[in-house]
């Protein structure tokens, strides 16, 4: 799929199981589709889609520094229109959460519902709690995929996830390097660039326009919690879910239970 004019970039999508009515997957900052296929499962009854965002998994991207919002949202739209979803309904996590967001306010009609964990979308002046230079400093380069789940599942939040979800960002995010070995598919200067840039879009000011259905989810252990509850109070028809056991990480961590508030919300 052809993302959005003027920066065109061949975007990738990926089916992850299931047939009917399509729902779409939108992952969050420095991950890829794949890491919600093992939530996808508990969908056999839709046709589920994940949607590689540019830069991320096997989408392309142009140089880090030129990234905005604004862009992956014109993405997701073209998207849509490329796959002929009529009333698309979608499953956001993180960044996918604002992205998807920005896409609706950019037109409106974009989504028929959408179940978002976390969403992005942060007030002005919000001092992020991101360790961006830690981003810069992530390693990138590994011996083998083994030894790359290894060291992942050795460390926070990683080691709190689903093995199935954890294997889904080995095995996909990375790709064979030139000089032996592994390396990371996203750029770790690509995750940090988009780190500043969601800081960036006015999604905090103009959620009571975004009318549609949507149910925002949140961890009752992520520093992200009370944020959440205050983007679904100002949403035009908001909801608040909190799963208190979770982190940011909730829908890899239990993608069943997750998978299973979503499908109530979703009918």
């Amino acid at each position: 799929i052809l993302g959005a004019a003027p920066l065109a970039m061949q975007l990738t999508t990926h089916h992850l199981g299931g047939d009917g009515r399509p729902l779409l997957f939108v992952h969050g900052n420095g991950m890829h589709a794949h890491v919600l296929q093992p939530l996808a499962t508990f969908f056999p009854g839709r046709e589920c889609i994940g949607i590689d965002l540019r830069g991320f998994g096997h989408s392309e991207c142009e140089t880090a520094e030129s990234i905005h919002w604004s862009v992956h949202g014109e993405d997701l739209r073209a998207t849509i229109t490329a796959l002929n979803i009529e009333d698309a309904d979608i499953f956001a996590h993180s960044m996918g959460g604002g992205v998807s967001m920005i896409a609706e306010l950019q037109q409106s009609g974009t989504l028929a519902r959408m179940v978002t964990y976390e969403p992005v979308a942060p007030p002005p002046h919000w001092a992020s709690q991101m360790d961006i230079q830690g981003t810069l400093r992530r390693r990138r380069h590994f011996d083998s995929r083994e030894s790359a789940i290894e060291r992942f599942g050795s460390k926070h939040p990683w080691s709190e996830v689903s093995p199935d979800a954890l294997r889904a960002y080995v095995e996909w995010g990375l790709k064979p390097s030139a000089d032996g070995g592994y390396e990371l598919r996203c750029d770790p200067r690509h995750e940090a660039m988009n780190y500043r840039a969601g800081l960036t879009h006015n999604t905090w000011d103009r959620l009571h326009e975004i009318a549609v259905p949507t149910l925002v989810m949140c961890g009752g252990e992520s520093y992200a919690a009370q944020r959440s509850a205050n983007i679904a109070e100002r949403l035009g028809d908001g909801q608040l879910k909190v799963f208190e056991s979770l982190n940011h990480f909730g829908p890899m961590q239990d993608p069943a239970e997750v998978a299973a508030v979503t499908k109530n919300f979703f009918g």
